[in-house]
């Protein structure tokens, strides 16, 4: 929760700027449960869905929690309205190229299966990248 009151060891950059504290929180408060609602119209929308849960501590060493949702489905319609807006016809696709996680490369129902469903020529390619970087974090943080 975002608090800006002269007592809080949750002092942000907004405390210079304003000193209406109630209503910058009423108003972040109304934008969060908008873009909130947002997100769960989508992923309900999406049908399936992961989640990550992680925690980090401020600067005060408390432990904030962040929470996760991936789904996929509006992967598949951004990539189709992105080619639309650019005037390029899906039909003439003929490679792609992402990460390699399941979401992405699954054969069945990842992003590029969905795709293959608009252009079958849509060859997938893994990223050449993406794994050795994957290793390389794993090893760096070990």
């Amino acid at each position: 929760r975002h608090d800006e009151h002269e007592q809080s060891d949750r002092k942000g950059n907004y405390l210079s700027t304003t000193t209406w504290h109630n209503i910058c929180d009423e108003f972040l408060e109304i934008i969060s449960d908008s873009i909130k609602n947002r997100i769960v119209e989508d992923v309900k929308a999406a049908k399936y869905y992961s989640i990550k849960v992680d925690t980090t501590p401020d600067i005060a060493r408390i432990d904030l929690l962040t929470f996760i949702i991936r789904y996929v489905a509006s992967y598949e319609q951004e990539v189709l309205d992105n080619l639309d807006n650019l005037g390029l016809n899906i039909s003439n696709w003929r490679g792609q190229s992402l990460d390699n996680a399941s979401n992405m490369s699954g054969k069945y129902s990842g992003l590029q299966a969905r795709i293959k469903q608009h252009s079958a020529n849509a060859l997938f390619i893994p990223c050449a990248n993406h794994s050795p970087n994957l290793v390389a974090n794993f090893v760096a943080e070990n």
